[in-house]
């Protein structure tokens, strides 16, 4: 298995989802930045992002779409762009900092 994604999608779609506006990020495997916009958290919306995302691939149907976890906002993204499960995942759960990387620095902390 070929776990470097440039190897293998020439083009990474990142989706950071919330509840008013999902941002969508595109850079291509040689590390271009193709552009980062937000649109609505709407059917409009969604749409408007799927037809931005293929003008920059070229309409790379084997791009890889990075969608954060948010609930049912990346259900509702891959839905409506009909992405195949191969070609679409959640970021790991480790990806976001521990929880004491943003504690008050000037509080004590126990047993440390």
């Amino acid at each position: 298995m070929n776990t470097i994604v440039a190897h293998t999608h020439s083009f990474v779609i990142s989706v950071d989802t919330h509840a008013e506006t999902h941002t969508h990020a595109i850079p291509a495997a040689n590390g271009e930045h193709l552009g980062t916009k937000a649109f609505p958290n709407t059917h409009a919306g969604r749409a408007r992002a799927i037809s931005w995302a293929g003008r920059r691939t070229g309409g790379d149907l084997g791009a890889l779409w990075v969608i954060e976890d948010a609930g049912s906002y990346e259900a509702q993204i891959a839905r409506q762009r009909h992405i195949p499960a191969t070609t679409w995942l959640k970021p790991p759960e480790w990806a976001a900092p521990p929880a004491a990387a943003s504690a008050n620095p000037t509080r004590s902390t126990p047993g440390a």
